[in-house]
């Protein structure tokens, strides 16, 4: 695959998974061992962060040390006040 460049994304999910790690941990893990470079939605991190209240400046700090080669995605979501919840629809303005 010589002249092509792999990158993993941060998802916006809206459940979280049981398991030993953090988002941000399993990320970092992916990056050091494959040597891809890190597609950071700065979206889904605000998404993650309204829907599950972790700091956002935390995760990206800690999964930006990690990336060899970092590129940044932003797309407008909306809250649901019924769901309470983010979307990440890229439908509206990224929020400020």
């Amino acid at each position: 695959c010589r002249g092509y460049e792999f990158y993993l994304e941060n998802i916006a999910y809206l459940f979280l998974f049981e398991g030993q790690m953090s988002e941000a941990e399993f990320i970092c893990r992916l990056l050091d061992r494959t040597g891809c470079g890190l597609l950071l939605d700065v979206t889904n991190v605000y998404a993650n962060q309204i829907n599950h209240g972790y700091d956002a400046r935390e995760f990206i700090d800690a999964v930006a040390a990690h990336a060899p080669r970092l590129q940044v995605h932003l797309a407008g979501g909306y809250y649901d006040e019924k769901a309470r919840r983010y979307f990440d629809s890229h439908s509206f303005p990224v929020p400020p």
